[in-house]
């Protein structure tokens, strides 16, 4: 019977944990303060089962989260779901060793060696996950031609394929009694802090990228916003060269009027090509078109105001049959010759249309300022979405850091002052049960950080809550109901 009782701790380490129980928890009892350590975990690992299933839920069932970026905080999700699993089972099953009298060989038969196979591959595989989010992240940001050749579909099945191949070899190493005593106070801590080193600078290399793209938008926003302003009509109506209109054969600078305006202030003078034999409508409405003989070309190139027309619907009020049009113009030189257009415009009876001559009109300009403006939006909105991205990324390694070096590096010292093993005392067991935290604290990142996993997580709430409080009416209807009947 001696060699079935295997004692959880040495007999030189009983009295000063004993000492360290009852000065933490009130307990002189060592065993009993272990059995307060795995109570805590089992709930932890409880709430971890549930966030992790509802972020791989959530991820797999909505068309907005099933994106590349979330895929691998799937994987990740679905290896703490398992490290839930194993570990609550495990920690139940030590729980009763506990309470059985410290006899554990129930325990090696109920198959705990599995179940600490299963925990290792997790952990290892959480490792990986973390690295492949990294990568995803880096090549997404930094190289997005080598990002797009490799994530295919045969990519990322091969991807983590190489990581679950990695994951069964560390386990392989971590897994037994006598690796456990031998690695996790040298080769663990090595690893873990070569793997912290390369996601860290990585993701320094991201930050400065991101950083450097950020400078570029807003530079790019100050040039396009002060070269693609667009022109408002009361500026060109307000200017010299603003607008310019047709009467007596010549083009005249109207400084008064606006654009698109049509002037009837004019004389029954006009000695263009419109006679007596265009009659004119009984109610004394005339239409006019103005349409280019000559291109113009005798102005120079340096005062050259090209002309386009276009058509526009209007009339004019005139009971003489006269009347003017303006041509709508950005830019017009005061060198402009005026005697070289006595020719370039007449105005034959056109009914219905009018053309307006333009270099480029308002319309335009502010359709180029909104092209503009939509390309910075666009470029601005690529990059703070791969910001946040990013910060998320490196919260969710952060708090994988945080909650699992400290144990690790505990380990390290420990077996560095104490020789080859595993410490075993309340302080190594108060940090192993900080470990769990971080297989929870995924689920929190995501709604924090993630807005698309906020939105879909509160309608489901507000679903859920909206059935229980309909169930709970009905539930006090029927009660009532019955009630009443009784009383009747």
């Amino acid at each position: 019977m001696e060699n079935d009782t295997v004692s959880p701790i040495s007999p030189e380490d009983s009295l000063a944990l004993s000492e360290a129980g009852q000065a933490l928890f009130g307990y002189t009892d060592v065993r009993e303060s272990f059995i307060v350590y795995y109570e805590i975990e089992v709930a932890i690992y409880v709430i971890t089962i549930v966030t992790n299933a509802m972020t791989v839920t959530l991820i797999s069932c909505h068309r907005r989260l099933r994106i590349l970026s979330n895929l691998f905080f799937a994987c990740l999700a679905v290896s703490d779901l398992l490290q839930g699993v194993f570990g609550t089972v495990f920690d139940i099953l030590r729980i009763h060793g506990f309470r059985s009298g410290g006899n554990w060989f129930f325990l090696r038969v109920e198959g705990v060696l599995f179940l600490q196979i299963a925990w290792w591959l997790a952990t290892m595989l959480s490792y990986n996950c973390l690295l492949l989010i990294t990568l995803e992240r880096w090549l997404f940001i930094a190289y997005p031609f080598w990002h797009h050749r490799l994530f295919q579909p045969k990519g990322i099945s091969g991807m983590v394929a190489i990581c679950l191949g990695f994951s069964i070899i560390g386990c392989a190493l971590f897994n037994t009694e006598e690796a456990r005593r031998t690695n996790v106070g040298f080769f663990f801590p090595v690893l873990h802090t070569a793997l912290s080193i390369i996601i860290f600078s990585t993701y320094a290399h991201i930050i400065l990228i991101s950083y450097r793209q950020q400078r570029s938008i807003r530079a790019l926003s100050k040039r396009l916003s002060s070269r693609l302003e667009p022109v408002s009509p009361v500026a060109l109506s307000n200017t010299d060269n603003g607008a310019v209109y047709a009467t007596n054969g010549h083009l005249h600078n109207t400084p008064n009027t606006a654009i698109g305006s049509v002037d009837t202030s004019c004389r029954n003078d006009f000695d263009g090509d419109y006679n007596a034999s265009h009659p004119t409508k009984s109610s004394g409405k005339v239409s006019f078109l103005l349409e280019t003989k000559h291109s113009l070309q005798k102005v120079s190139r340096d005062n050259t105001a090209s002309l386009t027309a276009v058509s526009c619907p209007g009339t004019v009020e005139s009971s003489t049959g006269c009347g003017a049009v303006v041509l709508c113009v950005t830019e017009i030189n005061d060198g402009f010759d005026h005697e070289d257009a006595d020719n370039a415009v007449s105005a034959p009876h056109v009914e219905g249309n009018c053309l307006r001559g333009k270099q480029k009109t308002e319309n335009e300009t502010r359709k180029e300022g909104k092209k503009g403006r939509a390309s910075k939006e666009k470029s601005g909105g690529v990059v703070s979405t791969n910001w946040r991205a990013l910060r998320m990324s490196v919260t969710v390694f952060c708090m994988y850091f945080c909650f699992m070096s400290p144990w690790i590096y505990f380990q390290a010292v420990s077996s560095f002052i104490k020789g080859s093993g595993i410490d075993t005392g309340e302080i190594s067991q108060a940090l192993n049960t900080l470990t769990c935290l971080h297989f929870c604290s995924n689920f929190f990142v995501y709604a924090f950080q993630n807005r698309d996993f906020r939105t879909v997580l509160k309608q489901h709430c507000m679903t859920l809550l909206g059935c229980c409080s309909s169930a709970v009416k009905n539930r006090v209807v029927d009660i009532s109901s019955s009630m009443n009947k009784t009383n009747h």
